[in-house]
């Protein structure tokens, strides 16, 4: 009768080979559930960014950016795009399936004219086509307030010894 309570007990206690599938399939499922989240969230982030009229240049994971601390569910991403006056701006951004989408420390990116003209020779933006035009046009204009600027300096200069 022991013996019989023995075998009985054998029978629930699993063996490795049955741990070990449950363990890879239970890392395969949290991975899965993980590819499908940043997809998610890329669709999401893509679909804000274009709503908002801009041009989407990448999507980056950044799991430790700033603001990673205090975040529970969300998922950050590093975020470039460029704007119809050809901008290009980086920034940080929180999201996640149920949080919406966050921007935060929104920068102008430092090379901004690459990644414009590649998206201007895309044909997919007009307003970034003009940017060349544009560009000439803000160099004359700087260039015009800053000798705007020294001459408002001069007339300063000359009021105060007066």
């Amino acid at each position: 009768m022991i013996d019989r309570e023995m075998d009985q007990l054998k029978d629930l206690i699993p063996d490795t080979g049955d741990i070990t599938v449950t363990i890879l399939l239970i890392v395969a499922m949290v991975v899965g559930v993980r590819i499908i989240a940043g997809i998610l969230d890329k669709v999401r982030i893509e679909k804000t960014v274009q709503e908002k009229g801009n041009q989407l240049v990448s999507i980056r994971w950044t799991p430790f950016a700033m603001g990673w601390l205090g975040s529970k569910n969300e998922r950050l991403y590093q975020v470039v795009w460029v704007e119809p006056s050809g901008r290009r701006i980086s920034s940080t951004v929180k999201t996640g399936m149920l949080a919406g989408t966050y921007f935060s420390h929104s920068e102008l990116a430092e090379d901004s004219s690459s990644d414009a003209e590649s998206v201007a020779s895309s044909g997919e933006s007009p307003e970034v086509m003009n940017r060349e035009g544009d560009l000439s046009a803000l160099k004359e204009e700087n260039q015009r307030l800053r000798q705007e600027i020294t001459h408002l300096r001069r007339d300063l200069d000359q009021l105060r010894r007066e």
